[in-house]
């Protein structure tokens, strides 16, 4: 056993006592004995009492063996220095390596600092009632009129479902200020139950796993419930973690490991480590051409590669400074930022790790992807503080947004000298087979034969390729620096680091893994004990025979399917567009929806979103649960409700997803709705889409393109606005043009109506009229009230014998657009919506 080890372990359990405390777990005499000494004075009584829950947690554990170290055993030449005492005395320190756990918790809380006594001086019972605040409430850009403390989170496991949303206040169960200690009890026979179970055979597997298990089961837990407790219970122990290693890597390098040095906050102790990808939505499209074999699976395969490409990059980067995982405290889309020790050998370590990468990034993509690396924001302890922190994120997001002007520069550049050999990149012209049949831009090496066609691909795309068939059935990944056993492996960086993918659960050794994440979140692998992983990893497949006898008969390409009645089989994408078909009117357009969606104001929103209360945990806390919707929730939502529609990637902060067009459509909305739900109704944290509709074999890439520039419109016109059918609309508008098309598609199928298909392309030159005459000035365009009000009384309006009108609301809804005194502009102006929607909707198919 080793001291940093130690330290970690003791920093990311020492306040695992507030779990128990508040679900009141009973002390042994042994622990209740500790208070004189690990309590401090408050008031004139003993606080913090949590400590206590923390010294039986390690005591009793300890008894049961379930540590992979000795948590009771000295590590150094004070005997007051093992694992449980760097946990237990956090609050009252008697040694230096104790007192680094107590610096590491104040700088990760940001504010609380020494002042903190949860209640517990006064025997009040307070801290048992309060729940979570939802940190998005907080978020205040300047457009955030609501209730400052509507929203709580309840008790609840974390799992990728509505249970993880902020509820109101009054929706609470229990009521809002009642004793929360039966559903803390619940969550800790959880937390206990598979806490038994973690991987035993290596520290790093052991302590990966149970940061996951932390996160599943603290998530919900305020770590503070004094002044505002938006700060998870997780969050701030992952933090302090990070803050606890880099301290005692700094100080041990630095030979200062004493009092004074360690709670010295003046002293720049530590590096933020940014990376980021460039080039994703270009790599991710980059097809030769439009047909592409196995474009599908090939999509979602260069989505996970991007993914797996980040996160990958990290450990490669925390390995080699010999740091644990636990100091990544955003890893999302494509971006991370690392906590480091800001020492000499860190930063020669990060230059020469960051060449190796950049080299491999040119030898293997010539440029198409490029990894930005800075590592020169440096950090006091001071600048931890809530009203210094937002000044540092900012700091580092201009080094990053600099960096990527200088792309590639590490391999390119040595000596203040450009290295032109590597400019020419030779190995691409030298191969007999040409180009890569699939992505256009590898040489063509690796020769495949399906369906006795021959084609020559590049070695990444075949990659790409199996990998793609990997994640069909996919439980779990597993990360190693030594070659898996199976042979379904991704390896990356010359082969020092191995992704392993498998389908069961029970054919792999831990001990051979530093990381090993599980696909799911269901009760029945509790005893597997890994940690666990959301992927936005959604493909439709055939689930019914009866599909394929409804729907393959209407395929045009039905005659050249490959995929016949195999039930299981993925989805192409003509596949997924045969949903659009009405099989018993035989009418519906089959095509596409391609939906991209993204985050408003993200910058702004962690930049100054929380003014000067901004903290790495909260920063911490912002940025997983972002994630946890793009890449939990809406994965697990389109699973269950939307089984038609395909993720390309989704997470951090974005989604690019494809499905039928009509389905991804109304899905659009939902989703926003779901987003706006997830973060409070605040004005501030909004969401901005593009979709665009396309025949199932026009090319991905191209789709990409114009999808990209909708959601640039949706964004240049005040964001929180969705562009569909080339019209830009305010989502609150949504509802009311789905009536229209509601009402437009029920009288167009009703033979007692006059609304044609012709009547409606009528409408669509009116409403063109309109436009030219209210955006372009031009007077000629008035004549749209006439002319409208003239056709529908001639085809529309239906009278009785009497003369009365006997469909009034049917003339009524269509007057309403061209009504002189009361016209609905608003609708006139967004008709192209409904218009196209319905037309599509009702086109007969051959």
């Amino acid at each position: 056993m080793n001291e940093r080890d130690a330290i970690i372990l003791g920093a990311l359990l020492h306040d695992i006592g507030k779990f128990a405390q508040r679900a009141e777990v009973p002390l042994s005499q042994q622990s209740k004995n500790m208070e004189s000494s690990i309590c401090p004075v408050y008031k004139g009584h003993y606080s913090h009492k949590h400590v206590l829950w923390t010294n039986e947690f390690f005591e009793r554990e300890a008894g049961n063996k379930k540590f992979p170290l000795n948590v009771m055993t000295s590590i150094s030449e004070n005997m007051e220095d093992n694992c449980t005492n760097f946990a237990s005395y956090h609050h009252r320190p008697n040694t230096p390596l104790q007192r680094i756990i107590q610096q590491a918790d104040f700088l990760s809380s940001g504010e609380r600092l020494k002042k903190d006594a949860e209640d517990e001086a006064s025997g009040r019972d307070s801290y048992k009632r309060i729940r979570l605040h939802s940190i998005f409430e907080k978020v205040n850009l300047g457009n955030n009129p609501g209730e400052p403390d509507k929203y709580r989170y309840e008790l609840n496991s974390l799992a990728p479902n509505k249970d993880i949303f902020p509820k109101p206040k009054q929706d609470l169960n229990p009521p809002e200020g009642e004793l929360l200690i039966k559903n803390y009890n619940e969550l800790w026979q959880g937390f206990e139950k598979e806490f038994e179970n973690l991987p035993m055979n290596d520290f790093n597997t052991f302590l990966n796993a149970l940061v996951s298990l932390l996160e599943k089961y603290t998530w919900c837990i305020p770590s503070s419930t004094m002044d505002l407790p938006d700060i998870s219970l997780f969050d701030h122990l992952k933090t302090t973690a990070a803050i606890a290693t880099c301290l005692y890597e700094f100080h041990k390098q630095t030979n200062s490991i004493d009092k004074n040095s360690i709670e010295n906050e003046d002293t720049q102790k530590f590096l933020l480590v940014g990376g980021d990808l460039s080039g994703i939505q270009k790599y991710i499209f980059n097809f030769s051409h439009s047909n592409v074999k196995g474009i599908n699976k090939l999509l979602r395969a260069r989505s996970f590669y991007i993914e797996a490409l980040g996160k990958v990059s990290a450990h490669y980067l925390l390995h080699n400074l010999e740091l644990p995982l636990v100091c990544t405290f955003m890893d999302a889309g494509g971006r991370f930022i690392l906590l480091a020790p800001n020492t000499k050998s860190t930063k020669e370590n990060l230059k020469k790790t960051y060449r190796e990468i950049s080299e491999w990034f040119r030898k293997t993509f010539a440029g198409e992807l490029v990894l930005n690396i800075i590592w020169n924001v440096e950090l006091s302890g001071a600048d931890f503080r809530i009203e210094k922190f937002p000044e540092v994120l900012s700091l580092l997001t201009e080094q990053i947004e600099a960096k990527k002007s200088r792309k590639l520069q590490e391999a390119l550049v040595k000596d203040d000298q450009w290295e032109e050999d590597k400019f020419k990149l030779n190995e691409l012209y030298k191969y007999e087979m040409g180009a890569c049949k699939s992505c256009g831009s590898q040489p063509a090496i690796v020769r495949t034969v399906e369906n006795g066609k021959e084609r020559w691909i590049c070695k990444l795309c075949d990659k790409q390729e199996k990998i793609g068939k990997w994640l069909t059935n996919l439980k779990m990944i597993a990360y190693s620096k030594q070659k898996p056993t199976t042979n379904r492996v991704l390896s990356l960086f010359d082969n020092k680091y191995y992704l392993s993918f498998w389908d069961k659960k029970d054919s792999i050794n831990p001990k051979d893994y530093y990381l090993v994440e599980e696909m799911c979140l269901d009760e029945e692998d509790l005893e597997i004990g890994y940690g666990t992983r959301s992927l936005a990893n959604y493909i439709p497949v055939w689930k019914l025979k009866e599909e394929f006898e409804e729907l393959c008969p209407l395929c045009p390409k039905k005659d050249d399917c490959e995929i016949k009645d195999n039930v299981g089989a993925s989805k192409t994408f003509q596949c997924i567009a045969l949903k659009s078909i009405e099989k018993e009117r035989k009418v519906g357009t089959p095509m596409l929806g391609v939906l991209k969606a993204d985050v408003d104001r993200l910058g702004l929103i962690f930049g100054i979103g929380l003014g000067k209360r901004m903290s790495i945990s909260r920063y911490s806390t912002l940025s997983r649960e972002l994630n946890a919707f793009f890449s939990g929730y809406l994965d697990n939502r389109l699973q269950q409700d939307y089984q038609n529609i395909y993720t390309v990637y989704a997470g951090g902060d974005d989604l690019f997803l494809i499905g039928d067009w009509e389905t991804i459509i109304k899905f659009s909305k939902e989703m926003y709705e779901d987003f706006r739900d997830f973060t409070c109704r605040n004005q501030d944290i909004t969401l901005s889409s593009g979709l665009v509709t396309i025949k199932p074999h026009f090319p991905i890439r191209r789709a990409a393109d114009m999808v990209e520039e909708l959601l640039k419109t949706s964004k240049n016109k005040d964001r929180d606005r969705l562009t569909v059918f080339n019209t830009t609309i305010i989502w609150d508008k949504f509802d009311k043009l789905q009536e229209f098309v509601e009402f437009l598609d029920r009288q167009l199928n009703d033979d007692d109506s006059g609304i044609t298909s012709g009547f409606i392309y009528r409408i669509l030159q009116y409403h063109k009229m309109f436009l030219s005459c209210v955006d372009e000035g031009k007077i000629e365009g008035l004549r749209f009230h006439s002319l409208m009000a003239y056709d529908i009384g001639r085809n529309i309006v239906r009278k009785d014998k009497e003369k009365n009108i006997i469909n009034p609301d049917e003339v009524k809804k269509l007057a309403s657009l061209f009504d002189i005194e009361k016209p609905d502009r608003e609708l006139m102006r967004n008709l192209k919506i409904p218009i196209f929607w319905v037309l599509y909707k009702n086109r007969r198919t051959k």
